[in-house]
């Protein structure tokens, strides 16, 4: 009986985990499909823009954009659930709803309209003359 309960309640644990962390949602509709996935995790989140653009700070656990804004080159954005707040340079945009423990993500989306590059050719011809 011992035995049974000894790996009942892990495998059942288990479950349970799996099933909870299945609910969690990846990104927001909110989140356009062009922003890709910067950082992530439960504690203190950073990541620094690598060019203009978007961000959007996600809480997985609450399903809920928490902040979205411009960010610049090389602009740290920083989640801090213990400060409650998250910064983006040295600039507080958002002071509240951070929950400790929480799963947070910061996608990035360029907002580079830069087009492919156009190459033109140009090719210089020398007439022969045949004479």
């Amino acid at each position: 009986m011992v035995a049974i309960r000894r790996t009942a309640v892990p495998a059942w644990t288990y479950v349970l985990a799996v099933i909870l962390g299945g609910c969690m949602a990846e990104r927001s509709p909110q989140i356009p499909p062009s922003a890709t996935l910067a950082s992530e995790g439960t504690g203190r989140v950073t990541y620094r823009a690598p060019e203009d653009g978007k961000v959007y700070v996600f809480d997985r656990n609450d399903d809920r954009i928490i902040y979205s804004g411009d960010v610049q080159r090389d602009q740290m954005v920083t989640i801090d659930p213990d400060m409650d707040r998250v910064t983006v340079g040295e600039r507080v945009v958002s002071e509240k709803g951070l929950h400790k423990g929480n799963a947070h993500r910061i996608f990035f989306d360029s907002t580079s309209d830069a087009q492919p590059a156009r190459h033109t050719v140009v090719e210089e011809r020398r007439e022969t003359s045949t004479r």
